[in-house]
C-alpha cells in the first residue's frame, strides 16, 4: 500500500541535524495535492538542519558541532520514490522516502500535513 505524498509544508529532519527544516518543493510548481505543491524525486535541496553532529563533519574532530551544509552534501534523490505516480514526468515522493547525506545522515519526513491521497 502507498503512503501520503510529500508536499510543501512537510517538515524534514536529519539524523545528525539539530533542527527540522521544511522541504522546498520547486521541481514541478504547478501540481498540487490538497492545495499544497507536490514534491518529486529531485526536490532534494536546499536543506539546512542547524548544526551537524556527524562524526564525518570536519569540525567534529575537535568535538565541536559544525554548521549543517546539507544543501551541498545531498547528491542523491529521494528513495524510494513512487513507482506508479508521476508528477511532471518525475516520480512523486511519499512520506516514507528518505534522503541520504554524504555526511552519513538520513533525512526523513517527520511531519506531513494530514490528507487522504495515497501514492505507491
Amino acid at each position: 500500500m502507498g503512503s501520503n505524498p510529500v508536499t510543501q509544508g512537510c517538515v524534514c529532519q536529519c539524523s545528525f541535524g539539530s533542527v527540522p527544516f521544511p522541504i522546498a518543493t520547486t521541481s514541478v510548481p504547478n501540481v498540487k495535492f490538497c492545495f499544497m505543491q507536490a514534491a518529486v524525486l529531485t526536490d532534494n535541496k536546499p536543506f539546512m538542519f542547524g548544526t551537524c553532529i556527524s562524526p564525518m563533519q570536519p569540525s567534529m574532530a575537535t568535538g565541536v558541532p559544525g554548521p549543517c551544509l546539507a544543501a551541498a552534501q545531498i547528491s542523491a534523490p529521494w528513495t524510494p520514490a513512487s513507482l506508479t505516480v508521476k508528477i511532471g514526468g518525475k516520480p512523486a515522493v511519499n512520506k516514507d522516502a528518505k534522503l541520504m547525506c554524504n555526511m552519513g545522515g538520513v533525512i526523513s519526513v517527520n511531519m506531513a500535513p494530514a490528507m487522504n491521497v495515497k501514492i505507491g
